[in-house]
């Protein structure tokens, strides 16, 4: 019983630290269009950050897809972009990954776009509390309602 009472403060301790990291907000999670023919596909979203300290976009992993980069446009590049290894959300701020700008790309989709409603991504930070995200794969304001005659 005693071990147990020693046991409490230091999982309290824990809780707390991990409390304390940032949090990031994901919105606006929209998938782009991908070439004919093609299983990879651009994936677009907004993080907001309204931490003190800036965070930071270090992973991005799915089980959908094979692979999953992240591209930044490349300085001076006209419209050229470069594989990152980050991202940096500044504090109080928000990063905005939208076709011309950076953006996530998934390659070697498991599944057709057509045959799913969304794919789950798992965005890993520093100083930041990790986030698991479903994009939706269908633009739900466009689809025809079963109550639509």
């Amino acid at each position: 019983m005693r071990k147990y009472i020693f046991a409490l403060p230091l999982l309290f301790i824990l809780t707390s630290l991990s409390y304390a990291q940032n949090k990031v907000y994901v919105s606006d999670m929209r998938i782009g269009e991908a070439p004919s023919g093609s299983s990879s596909i651009p994936v677009y979203l907004d993080i907001g950050n309204p931490g003190e300290s800036d965070a930071k976009l270090v992973h991005v992993s799915s089980v959908m897809a094979d692979k999953v980069v992240l591209y930044v446009p490349k300085p001076g590049g006209k419209g050229e972009v470069v594989k990152a290894d980050s991202l940096t959300v500044p504090a109080g701020g928000s990063a905005s990954l939208k076709p011309g700008g950076p953006y996530i790309l998934l390659e070697g989709l498991k599944a057709s776009i057509a045959d799913i409603d969304g794919i789950e991504l798992f965005l890993k930070f520093e100083n930041a509390r990790n986030a698991i995200v479903t994009v939706p794969t269908r633009d739900l304001g466009k689809e025809k309602s079963p109550f639509d005659n």
